[in-house]
């Protein structure tokens, strides 16, 4: 990967490898306790390619030495981050679960974070302003607000607990639909009605060209999504289906916040009844598929091997960067009409006997130093991934990637507001993201109502034709822009799934069934050889700012001729 020049726009010159610019963070982020002389480490978990490492002697130090030589100058002059990976949030519980005392800090995803409550193995922290200013000042509200409200009964002290007491956010995605619409010389403006519908992976017509998630909550959501899509009965009612809910939603029936209510209960159904359903549907899908997989998905669909992947949005824009560069190939990314999983990661601290106050308040320090906006750009810019951060600097990065108004060659934007008669003879489309930033940017943003507005020629481009040839707009499909930040429509049709609970037994002995004789053998033998010889090769870092810069430019090009 090239430099990270951004990053190093806005870290300018530092000492240590902390920069100079940080001082109102220091000033807001003093240790509250006796520290002491003793040398004091910060034990963590993440997942693997989840945080910015320097990648040449040019770039930027790694971020975890970037905290060490930032706490040293408030006082903590022994500091050491150990730093461990792993790869998924099952792994992570396990670690803990083994070593009760060996961790300070862990992200897995948001039903973990719950696992980890019922089963009383979390210490709650103080994410307060006084303690982690940048997090409550700078995270989007919108996303924040979804995280704070997921709660969990701790098995022990049978307390209600609320995520806003135990986890800081860290990246959000979605579940989507990522498609090669030229895949087999299918023509886009037949297949893009299909792709808006989760349906597409059983259908016979796309047979053995998509790939599902080896992971049984992920395909589990699906299964569901599938199972559940028509009203059916139950105690002798008629339920609502997903399918039901869509239509009253985009009807007016339901507010955004009935429907999202709705559909969050039917999303996170698990009873044995369902179970039964998403096993069938299941049953019916595996007959379908190309394979399962976890990583190699996201090149297989470049390489042509597979027309549709289940994917997360983060690979997703992989994907979509890498077949454009490669290939000059456009992939799509759908979230389809009847909603999906929107999944949030976050920081959260392992209870621990032998944890000092001291070493609380560095692992407090560290995660608001994650919440920093000049440090989360590049966290954004390395992984790829939409963090829980907003502020300035997100809002700057964003502009980069994504605005028409952004000149790469003099790298400057111009602040003009384009009419619908100028939108419409550039090709562009405004996108209003106020729901993440609001409430987080400084100066001149602050003051000026259009700063959350952009223009953008990636974004939703498409209509497309329905049942009865009427012209529909499009609120599903969409490039790289949407993959990373979805509208607030789209984010009001998905869903957090929450742990299975007392269920999760009965959910994976279904899970392992459908495994076991979910493939043909010459599938599974074909992922797992690849997944072997990929796996940490084909990190979502090797897409360089310099690519996202070329491709927007060739857009520019090309409208411009």
């Amino acid at each position: 990967m090239s430099n990270i020049l951004l990053a190093l726009t806005m870290l300018t010159s530092l000492i240590g490898g902390v920069s100079n610019n940080n001082t109102s963070m220091k000033n807001n982020m003093k240790p509250k306790a006796s520290i002491g002389s003793g040398s004091q480490t910060l034990r963590l978990i993440n997942v693997e390619d989840y945080i910015y490492e320097q990648e040449s002697d040019e770039d930027e130090v790694d971020l975890v030495i970037q905290f060490e030589n930032y706490a040293k100058e408030l006082g903590y002059t022994n500091c050491k981050v150990e730093y461990n990976t792993t790869d998924t949030p099952e792994s992570m519980f396990n670690m803990v679960k083994l070593s009760p005392d060996g961790y300070d800090l862990i992200c897995p995803s948001d039903y973990m974070i719950q696992k980890l409550i019922v089963n009383d193995m979390l210490e709650p922290m103080h994410i307060d302003e006084d303690h982690m200013p940048n997090y409550i000042g700078k995270a989007s509200k919108t996303i924040k607000g979804r995280l704070d409200k997921i709660s969990a009964v701790n098995g022990k002290t049978n307390e209600t607990c609320y995520l806003k007491d135990y986890a800081v956010g860290y990246m959000w995605g979605t579940l989507g639909i990522l498609f090669d619409p030229e895949y087999g010389g299918r023509d886009f403006d037949t297949s893009v009605t299909d792709m808006i519908d989760w349906s597409v992976l059983w259908n016979p017509d796309y047979k053995g060209i998509s790939s599902i998630k080896d992971s049984v909550r992920d395909t589990y959501a699906i299964g569901l999504l599938h199972a559940l899509n028509d009203d059916f009965e139950e105690n002798g009612e008629t339920q609502e289906g997903f399918e039901t809910l869509m239509n009253k939603h985009l009807d007016g029936t339901y507010s955004d916040e009935v429907y999202n209510e709705k559909f969050s209960e039917l999303f996170n159904r698990c009873d044995n009844v369902t179970l039964e359903k998403v096993r069938k549907s299941l049953s019916k899908l595996k007959g379908n598929v190309f394979g399962m997989e976890v990583d190699s998905g996201k090149e297989d669909i470049v390489t042509g091997k597979i027309g549709i992947n289940f994917a997360w949005s983060g690979d997703a824009v992989y994907s979509m960067d890498q077949a454009e560069e490669e290939k000059e190939l456009e992939l799509y990314y759908s979230i389809p009409q009847t909603g999906s999983n929107i999944w949030m990661d976050a920081w959260c601290m392992p209870k621990s006997s032998r944890r000092s106050e001291a070493q609380k308040e560095l692992a407090e320090l560290f995660l608001d130093f994650l919440s920093t906006p000049e440090i989360t750009a590049q966290n954004m810019e390395y992984t790829g991934y939409t963090p829980f951060t907003a502020g300035n600097d997100i809002l700057d990065l964003t502009r980069e990637w994504y605005d028409y108004r952004y000149d790469e060659e003099t790298e400057t934007f111009e602040d003009v507001q384009y009419t619908e008669e100028e939108m419409n003879e550039l090709g562009l489309q405004k996108v209003d993201l106020s729901y993440f930033f609001d409430g987080t940017l400084e100066d001149e943003y602050a003051s000026d109502p259009n700063a959350s507005i952009f223009y953008s020629d990636c974004y939703l481009p498409f209509t497309y034709e329905d049942e009865n040839g009427e012209e529909v707009e499009n609120i599903s499909v969409g490039r790289q822009f949407f993959c990373q930040f979805p509208d607030e429509t789209t984010i009001n049709r998905c869903a957090v799934m929450r742990d299975f609970g007392p269920q999760n037994e009965a959910v994976l002995k279904m899970w392992e069934k459908f495994k076991s004789d979910s493939l043909p053998v010459w599938a599974i033998i074909l992922f797992a050889t690849e997944g072997a010889a990929i796996v940490g090769a084909l990190a979502y870092f090797i897409i360089s700012k310099r690519m996202k810069l070329s491709l927007r430019k060739k857009r520019k090009l090309a409208e411009n001729q």
